[in-house]
């Protein structure tokens, strides 16, 4: 794979990937309640020195906190979901390909050597299984290892 292939698909796995997203999107959530709830502290202490109008200012305070937080969250929730998906490409996506590379392997294809764009995470993993399975490719067997079964011919 070079380093300039374009990724077709968004979600290569998505079961992880929308986990991470997921991730994301509740800390922002729980991030963005905590702002209110601090909002709303500091706005009941203001109300409390005003001389007249704290009473008034208590009374819009549960409304002007529900829209912000609402607002919040409406650009939140697409910001998280996409960064999340997005942002875990770079070890999902080697992931995805070890995956298709290792069930090569088993299913006794010989494989070109295992390769990720160079800006993808994981780059000595890739090389360790390459190293790992070279023998494999090549259709030698390491040392130690027994010899495949004989195949029976009718």
């Amino acid at each position: 794979m070079s380093g300039s292939f374009r990724r077709r698909k968004k979600q290569i796995e998505p079961r992880i990937q929308q986990r991470f997203a997921l991730v994301f999107l509740t800390t922002s959530a729980l991030a963005a309640l905590v702002q209110t709830l601090v909002v709303s502290l500091l706005l009941l202490r203001v109300a409390e020195r005003l001389p007249t109008d704290g009473v008034e200012l208590r009374e819009f305070l549960p409304q002007i906190l529900g829209s912000s937080l609402l607002f919040t969250l409406l650009l939140l929730v697409p910001l998280d979901l996409a960064v999340g998906v997005l942002s875990t490409h770079k070890v999902v996506g080697p992931l995805y390909r070890f995956r298709i590379y290792l069930t090569q392997l088993a299913a006794g294809e010989r494989p070109e050597p295992c390769r990720i764009r160079k800006d993808d995470e994981l780059q000595d993993l890739c090389e360790l299984l390459n190293r790992a399975t070279e023998p494999q490719r090549r259709g030698v067997l390491p040392q130690g290892a027994p010899p495949p079964p004989a195949k029976e011919v009718a």
